[in-house]
């Protein structure tokens, strides 16, 4: 073997397979700006979104809640209708198909002019 093979054979030479202190460098500010985009995509739209989710889910399982403590331990709807004269009637119901019965009958009660039967005040 000569001496010009081992130097060109790709044993230790120079040939542009080793390390290159340009590319690295590349690298590196191409890493760095995709952590940048990435962090700042999280903070303006996923964070915002996810605080969205959040926030709706505890409004629902406070609608659930609050519906479910009224229909199981029988507390009153409240109902409340406004005549066109601005007399108002407020009456309080056991039970929510009964709540939107009674609801139904003020309307029309105070459509045809008439004062609804069983006004009560609520206790406040």
């Amino acid at each position: 073997m000569r001496i010009d093979d081992a130097a060109t054979s790709g044993s230790g030479g120079g040939n542009g397979d080793g390390f290159d202190l340009g590319d690295a460098v590349i690298v590196v500010v191409v890493v760095f700006l995709a952590v940048i985009v990435a962090a700042a995509l999280f903070w303006w739209v996923l964070l915002p979104l996810l605080l969205i989710v959040v926030d709706l889910m505890i409004v629902l399982v406070l609608l659930v809640a609050t519906i479910a403590g009224r229909v199981l331990f029988r507390r009153p709807w409240t109902v409340e209708a406004t005549a066109a004269n601005g007399e108002k009637v407020v009456t309080e119901v056991v039970g929510w198909r009964a709540a939107l019965r009674r609801r139904d009958e003020i309307a029309e009660s105070l459509r045809r002019g008439q004062r609804p039967v069983e006004v009560l005040s609520p206790a406040r």
